[in-house]
């Protein structure tokens, strides 16, 4: 199961087929909330599912990481370490696609390592798409993630539950964490705070990112979050350079890249986060 997952590097792989072996767990228990799934445990917190009804042959879901005091979980792109929430619906019935969002990372020192994620728990809005509208979903889903204290554990396992049509099904008790969520996700760009250019640094083991702060942002409180495609794998953003107009330029740290693989006309997502606001929007490199 575990090889359908994305991996960092060898060492997470390495990670991963160890959870394959004694972490990884299927949540078929019951629950007594037709709008979750069962927990699947582990030594840092637990992991569920939760959805609301599908309208008009969208289910709202999420993935609820409970994290115990003291651990962390990840980011998309993990920093110099880690492994990041992914999740597969290959398994479910009337399931044609599904995306997993992020609210904004925080900076995280470990042990030494600088890693991007959250220390506290975290809810990932999950949007499923049904096959044919209107009709029952059977979810199946399957996912991976780390969480990591003084050691890193991997977390595996399939949370299982049906999801009803909205006006056969009414209200749910999992809309306002869903809801919650969901309010949580950066905004879009706009014209007062974007990401304006993505380049490859002069070192040629950099990425150089300029971006536009809203009114008002203290341009030494902001920070810049970068994940790539498969493959790129980037580390902390050192702190920004005051530019004229209300502008900030970043440096990024490439920790891994694919081979062969330029920069140039590379789809990036960034993350800035800056006057109490906080930005998502993807931006191809020149």
């Amino acid at each position: 199961m575990c090889s359908i997952f994305r991996k960092t590097a060898s060492y997470h792989a390495a990670l991963g087929a160890l959870a394959c072996l004694f972490l990884s767990a299927s949540a078929y228990a019951a629950s007594d909330d037709p709008g979750a799934s069962a927990w699947t445990e582990s030594a840092g917190g637990r992991v569920r599912v939760i959805a609301t009804p599908a309208t008009n042959g969208t289910i709202h879901a999420a993935v609820e990481i409970a994290l115990k005091p003291g651990w962390i979980t990840y980011w998309r792109n993990p920093g110099e370490a880690g492994i990041p929430p992914e999740v597969e619906t290959d398994g479910s019935i009337n399931v044609a696609a599904a995306s997993l969002a992020f609210p904004a990372p925080r900076r995280i020192e470990e042990n030494g390592v600088a890693a991007i994620g959250y220390d506290s728990p975290v809810t990932l809005p999950l949007t499923i798409r049904q096959r044919t509208p209107g009709g029952v979903s059977v979810l199946a889903v399957r996912f991976l993630l780390g969480m990591c204290r003084d050691v890193c554990v991997p977390v595996s396992g399939t949370a299982h539950l049906n999801v009803e049509p909205a006006a056969r099904a009414g209200s749910s008790r999992q809309a306002l964490a869903i809801a919650k969520a969901r309010a949580a996700l950066p905004e879009e760009a706009s014209a007062d705070f974007a990401v304006e250019k993505i380049r490859a640094g002069d070192d040629g083991k950099s990425v150089v990112v300029e971006a536009r702060l809203p009114e008002g942002g203290d341009a030494k409180a902001a920070r810049l979050f970068l994940a790539g495609p498969e493959g790129w794998q980037f580390g902390l953003a050192g702190a920004p350079g005051s530019m004229s107009g209300g502008r900030v330029r970043f440096g990024v740290p490439v920790l891994n890249r694919p081979d062969g693989v330029r920069l140039a006309g590379t789809d990036l997502t960034a993350v800035v986060t800056a006057a109490g606001r906080s930005m998502e929007t993807t931006v191809r490199a020149d």
